[in-house]
């Protein structure tokens, strides 16, 4: 408890936790853990066999082969700047990339490969469905008695005005 309570007065990112920490906390078969790590950390959820098989490919393939630093910079901008931020490029639907999820070989592939392994506290997918039929999916930034602010791929912020929601969920 104590270490939560660390953890979420400090705000540090839950991808700067050890991943086995993490396991260890959201795992426990102690409920009041269990319940209190998932508030402050976030959702978690192991890999499945065949992402692991793909981590331990790709681990290879990037301490054996050449790098192509043009082209894995395109494919960032592409496909990781429209969510994430790293060295101020891209943008803060989900976290900044910069200074966490890249200690090592093994936590930076897990990241790109399987990234909603761990999704951490306040980066939830929340999704809206309007009385006229649109789907807004992102983070949500704000939640009043009169709107709700979204924050949606490749940075663009939607409100909508309560009245006009017909259904709202956190997504996996």
């Amino acid at each position: 408890e104590a270490f939560l309570n660390g953890v979420e007065s400090k705000r540090i990112a839950s991808s700067e936790i050890h991943p086995s920490v993490v396991r260890s906390l959201l795992g426990s078969k102690d409920d009041y853990v269990r319940n209190r790590a998932t508030a402050v950390i976030g959702r978690f959820r192991e890999s499945q066999p065949d992402k692991l098989k793909l981590i331990g490919s790709k681990r290879r393939m990037a301490l054996e082969g050449a790098a192509d630093l043009a082209n894995g910079r395109e494919v960032a901008r592409k496909t990781c700047f429209t969510c994430h931020k790293l060295h101020g490029e891209g943008h803060e639907v989900g976290p900044d990339l910069t200074g966490v999820g890249r200690s090592s070989i093994d936590a930076l592939l897990a990241n790109i490969i399987d990234p909603n392994q761990l999704i951490g506290k306040g980066y939830e997918n929340f999704e809206v469905e309007t009385k006229d039929g649109r789907v807004v999916a992102g983070r949500l930034l704000e939640e009043t008695a009169t709107h709700v602010r979204i924050l949606s791929t490749g940075g663009k912020e939607d409100v909508i005005a309560i009245q006009d929601i017909e259904s709202r969920r956190v997504g996996e």
